[in-house]
């Protein structure tokens, strides 16, 4: 948290993830599923699939010893200690490979497994949330991040919170928006349509 106009704002990362994914959240529940993940892997898709995003490993430094550990992890010391492998070069042409050894083990074993052992190797990593486990994580409730709302017809849903909150303003959600197409007629009226035009755009499919 820090201090802006006298007035404190907390924004964390967290905040920002919840707000790109607040339409996988709104469709799920309007579609009927719950089990849509929301992530967008660019590589090590096997680990992704299965549930999980890990760091990045095509990258210098602490990366190597990230790939190490996570090699070691499955099973495949002979990817990790390979001198070949050692550098963001050598992964990068063989990520069919590794992707391969991962996905090979990501499929032997269930979320929860691939979470206690990726843990356990102490590989950064985290779980690609569903659309349930957004609107059920503890933290986002008690930020007050998720928020029963009700559609016009009566549907209860759930939307994303105010971001970011401030101490003297934190702000509040009086209205979801209007219905698809509730402004039509006031808009097109206010433009120079008559009643008959409006109808006509109406019967035509146009509006």
């Amino acid at each position: 948290p820090w201090l802006v106009d006298h007035r404190l704002r907390q924004v964390a990362a967290v905040f920002a993830a919840l707000l790109i994914a607040a339409g996988v959240v709104r469709l799920a529940q309007l579609v009927g599923t719950q089990e849509w993940r929301v992530a967008r892997p660019l590589l090590w898709r096997r680990l992704a699939i299965a549930g999980v995003l890990v760091a990045g490993f095509f990258a210098e430094g602490s990366a190597v010893s990230i790939y190490k550990r996570l090699m070691h992890a499955i099973g495949r010391d002979d990817l990790g200690q390979d001198p070949a492998l050692a550098n963001n070069v050598g992964r990068v042409k063989r990520t069919a490979e590794i992707d391969g050894a991962i996905g090979e083990w990501a499929a032997a074993h269930d979320l929860d497994e691939i979470l206690v052992a990726l843990k356990a190797a102490d590989v950064p990593h985290g779980k690609i949330y569903t659309a349930a486990d957004i609107v059920a994580d503890p933290h986002y409730l008690a930020r007050d991040m998720i928020r029963q709302m009700t559609l016009p017809d009566g549907t209860p849903l759930k939307l994303p919170g105010i971001v970011p909150k401030l101490s003297a303003t934190p702000g509040e959600m009086d209205w979801i928006g209007p219905a698809l197409g509730e402004h039509t007629d006031e808009v097109l009226g206010g433009i120079g349509y008559s009643g008959e035009d409006i109808a006509r755009l109406r019967a035509a499919g146009a509006i």
